[in-house]
């Protein structure tokens, strides 16, 4: 049962736009890893400038349910104009929550999708062009053309994944015996944010008896 609902944060938050010359540009996501590196002369006429924008879009709202556990661990991000084609290969960077495996190169999958707004992302794999390239907590991308993207890393080079975790209590009282407690956590990437339970939550939940001291109680929290 999840103890905490996933939020996802303003949407101010995971946007960034910025006018492009033919000179190229980099534009970047606040501190949430995201970044599009634009080269000079990639447009099909550098006379123009472009005003692109860049959307992070949480996968577990676009994706669905997790099947495998490496799921919902990676960035998926919009970019606009949508289907704007570029001479040159532009360079997009996404975060990934996921640990490798010691010394393993990873061979990530990319996909993409042209749908039209309101409908349903239609994926296709072009990691073939994409030459994805994943290193440490980021996965590099080779785009020349704008749309929806995401990338998947294989399960077999997976030994863990980076989580928020949450503790969360209902009123404690100085002196109390023991409290309720609801441990909840979510995926280390941006556009996630736990929302506060309620107390309709921890109805559901059940909750947890902790005797006192807590401090020892919870050096027994552990996560994998």
């Amino acid at each position: 049962m999840n103890f905490f609902r996933v939020g996802v944060q303003d949407s101010n938050c995971l946007t960034s736009s910025s006018l492009i010359s033919g000179n190229g540009g980099v534009i970047k996501v606040g501190n949430t890893g995201v970044k599009l590196e634009i080269p000079p002369n990639a447009f099909e006429n550098d006379e123009e400038e472009h005003e692109i924008q860049i959307r992070i879009l949480p996968c577990h709202i676009f994706d669905g349910d997790a099947e495998c556990f490496e799921d919902h661990s990676t960035t998926m991000v919009e970019i606009l104009p949508n289907n704007l084609r570029l001479k040159k290969f532009a360079k997009l960077t996404l975060p990934h929550c996921l640990i490798v495996k010691d010394g393993k190169r990873c061979k990530a999958q990319v996909f993409q999708s042209h749908h039209t707004e309101g409908e349903k992302p239609r994926w296709e794999d072009f990691s073939e062009s994409a030459n994805p390239i994943v290193s440490g907590a980021l996965c590099k991308i080779l785009l020349n053309k704008f749309c929806w993207v995401k990338f998947n890393i294989p399960g077999e080079d997976v030994i863990g994944k980076m989580l928020f975790v949450y503790i969360a209590g209902e009123k404690v009282e100085r002196d109390a015996d023991f409290i309720t407690t609801l441990v909840g956590c979510f995926p280390a990437l941006p556009g996630y944010k736990r929302v506060n339970a309620t107390q309709e939550d921890f109805k559901k939940a059940g909750g947890k008896r902790v005797s006192s001291p807590l401090k020892e109680s919870y050096k027994q929290l552990r996560t994998y």
